[in-house]
């Protein structure tokens, strides 16, 4: 995970909108009111809806648990992948590109996650690369990835590319998600990826990258998970683990995406109180997409309803929330 992360660049400072409201007042659905925001500005036109393929040939490869060696140009990285038994190579199938914590590696965010069983309960290739130094360059966050300036970007890019190329990939539902740093990552691809990603989600993990610097080709849905006691992402922003470098706030991130998917201006809020979750979302914005922030109230730097040291014991499970996110989102 992030873990010790005070060896890495400040983030720049910004003005913090209002925070959203992580213990709203009724747990049943509130209904949306007011009208869409106007979209925002940007310097490129929305392209052409990406055709999905309705069958496939050539594309049989093995199913069950893969590592391969993804390359871009003179980098080479580890990427490891889980294909369910149900994938059929004449017919499209999900892919969801899931991305470490820092200092964490491709294994424990997988043990952590267990997307791959989701992945074989929904029909979904599961991949889980390692960065470099156990680390991605998300903006703000971390380690040697952001030392060195790497362009994870461009290694996104080009694991989903490599993926096609042996797997029936539908490009209408190809989705990132991360841990902490991992989740900064997934913000950045949303920015800058949205013509591959269909929709992201992030744990833990804020908007890296100077939101005005943000401008996808199209409205990106984007899922926030976000515990009100992490002391190394903190929900209000500021510093990592008290003494480390300046994140923004959850509510800087979710502001940013509501303006950028003209999202109207009141979310629907669901609850549930055993487990101290909040979810926001507003919706609908621009082309079909939401944003939608769950609070956990008093939760800690962790994948509520994961395993291991990066999870948190709870009956809502944040990857089966993810799942259902992109599962109602495909690139349009």
């Amino acid at each position: 995970m992030l873990g010790v992360a005070l060896l890495l660049a400040a983030a720049c400072s910004t003005e913090e909108p209002s925070e959203p409201d992580p213990n709203p007042k009724t747990a049943s659905s509130i209904p949306t009111s007011g009208p869409p925001a106007p979209p925002s500005p940007t310097s490129s036109p929305t392209p052409p809806p990406t055709p999905s393929p309705t069958s496939c040939s050539g594309k049989a490869g093995a199913r069950g648990d893969r590592t391969l060696t993804v390359k871009v140009g003179a980098r080479s990285e580890t990427l490891s992948i889980h294909v369910p038994p149900s994938y059929d190579p004449t017919r499209p199938i999900e892919l969801v590109v899931a991305f470490h914590g820092y200092l964490m590696d491709d294994a424990e965010l997988r043990s952590t996650t267990h997307l791959a069983e989701a992945g074989d309960a929904k029909g979904f290739i599961a991949a889980f690369p390692l960065g470099t130094g156990k680390s991605w360059n998300g903006g703000d966050c971390c380690g040697q990835a952001l030392d060195q300036k790497l362009d994870d970007e461009a290694l996104a890019r080009a694991i989903v590319t490599q993926l096609a190329s042996g797997y029936c990939i539908d490009p209408k539902r190809v989705f990132a998600t991360g841990f902490s740093n991992g989740g900064f990552l997934a913000h950045r691809l949303a920015c800058d990826a949205s013509d591959v990603f269909a929709a992201v989600a992030s744990v833990s993990g804020v908007m890296g990258i100077d939101p005005a610097t943000c401008k996808p080709k199209r409205a990106v849905p984007v899922l926030q998970i976000h515990g009100t006691s992490d002391n190394v992402v903190p929900y209000k922003g500021g510093r990592a683990l008290f003494v480390g470098p300046e994140y923004r706030s959850v509510a800087t991130t979710i502001a940013a995406w509501r303006d950028r998917d003209a999202c109207p201006g009141t979310p629907t809020v669901t609850a549930a109180p055993k487990d101290k979750i909040a979810c926001q979302t507003w919706a609908p914005c621009a082309q079909s997409s939401s944003v939608e922030l769950c609070t956990v109230d008093g939760g800690a730097h962790a994948w509520p309803g994961g395993s291991g040291n990066n999870g948190s014991s709870s009956a809502w499970k944040a990857t089966d929330a993810i799942v259902d996110f992109f599962a109602a989102h495909p690139m349009p």
